[in-house]
C-alpha cells in the first residue's frame, strides 16, 4: 500500500466518507444489467463487495471513484492513492465491459450495506434528484441447494436457486470461503456467492476478484433523506416510461409571472422512447 493508504487506513479517515467497520473480504463482480424489460440493452458496471466483521457493503467501482474524486480534489495524491488500489483489486474488471462494446454506468450514492444500522436491517442507498435512503429488514432467501458443482476463481463452487421479489435467481458458492454474503442483496448461502443469475438473463453477476487484506470500510459520509422503496420503484418506472413526467416531478418548473407569458413561446419537446423499466426487484406495495 501507498504512505497515503496506510495513514488514512491506520486512522480510518477518508474525506467524505465514514467508516463503520473493517473491511476483511472483497470481491470484485463484473455486473450486466438490462435496461429495459420490453427490449434488450444491457450495460455493465464493475461493483465491490466488502465484508467486514459485522456488516457489508456493496457499490459501483465508477461510482465510488467519482465521488472519492470530489471529496479529494484538494488531495491529488490521496486520490490517486486509493484509485490505485482499487483499480488493483477491480484487475481486469475495468476492462470487461468496453472490450464487449458495452455501456458502463455510474452510480456514486448507491450501496447496499447489509447488517446495518444494526444486525437485522439493510440501508440502500442512492441518488435521483437528491440523495435519498431507505431501511428495510434484511431479506430471507428461500434457497434450494442442487446438484452439480462448478470452478471459479480456483474455488469448487456448489449451485442453489430462489425465488425473490418476483425474479428467480441461480448462485453458484464456495464452500471453501465460509461467509453467507453475495452480490446486492445476495446472501444467506454457506458460502460466498460468487456467480449468480436471473432466469430472464435480465442480471448477472460474476465474481472478477477477491482479496483478503484488512482495510477500513467506508461509506458516503452525507446526509439522506428517506425514501420509502415503494417511492423508489415507482419513480424508477416512471424515469423509463415517461422521462418528462419524471423531470416534472424532480424539477417542478416555476411559475411564468403573467407579464412574462406574451413574451415566452413554446418549443415542441422531442420525442423520447418510451420503455418499461427493467427491475431487479419487485416491492410489493403495502396495503394500506
Amino acid at each position: 500500500m501507498t504512505l497515503s493508504i496506510l495513514i488514512a487506513s491506520a486512522l480510518g479517515i477518508l474525506p467524505g466518507f465514514k467508516c463503520i467497520d473493517t473491511t476483511r473480504v472483497t470481491a470484485v463482480y463484473e455486473v450486466y444489467e438490462n435496461l429495459y424489460a420490453d427490449s434488450r440493452e444491457l450495460q455493465y458496471h464493475p461493483c465491490i463487495l466488502e465484508v467486514g466483521d459485522n456488516c457489508s457493503t456493496y457499490y459501483c467501482i465508477n461510482g465510488w471513484s467519482n465521488y472519492l474524486f470530489e471529496k479529494c480534489k484538494w488531495n491529488k495524491n490521496l486520490y490517486d492513492s486509493y484509485k490505485v488500489e482499487i483499480v488493483k483489486l477491480a484487475g481486469t474488471a475495468f476492462e470487461t465491459g468496453r472490450e464487449n462494446g458495452l455501456q458502463s454506468l455510474d452510480r456514486p450514492y448507491e450501496y447496499v450495506i447489509k447488517h446495518y444500522p444494526n444486525e437485522t436491517k439493510l440501508t440502500h442507498t442512492f441518488s435521483r434528484w437528491d440523495l435519498y435512503k431507505y431501511e428495510e429488514e434484511l431479506p430471507q432467501f428461500d434457497w434450494q441447494l442442487e446438484e452439480g458443482d462448478t470452478t471459479l476463481l480456483g474455488y469448487t463452487c456448489h449451485f442453489a436457486s430462489c425465488q425473490f421479489r418476483g425474479r428467480t435467481w441461480r448462485a453458484a458458492y464456495a464452500l471453501d470461503i465460509p461467509i453467507s454474503e453475495g452480490p446486492w442483496k445476495l446472501c444467506g448461502l454457506p458460502g460466498l456467492i460468487l456467480y449468480a443469475k436471473d432466469s430472464k438473463d435480465d442480471f448477472t453477476f460474476v465474481c472478477d476478484n477477491l482479496s483478503s487484506i484488512a482495510r477500513p470500510m467506508f461509506i458516503p459520509d452525507l446526509r439522506f433523506s428517506s425514501m420509502s422503496p415503494e417511492r423508489k420503484q415507482y419513480l424508477d418506472k416512471l424515469m423509463r416510461k415517461d422521462p418528462y413526467a419524471y423531470n416534472r416531478i424532480v424539477n417542478p418548473p416555476r411559475p411564468i409571472p403573467e407579464e412574462l407569458r406574451p413574451y415566452i413561446k413554446e418549443t415542441p419537446k422531442p420525442a423520447i422512447p418510451s420503455h418499461e423499466a427493467c427491475l431487479i426487484e419487485i416491492i410489493e406495495e403495502k396495503k394500506k
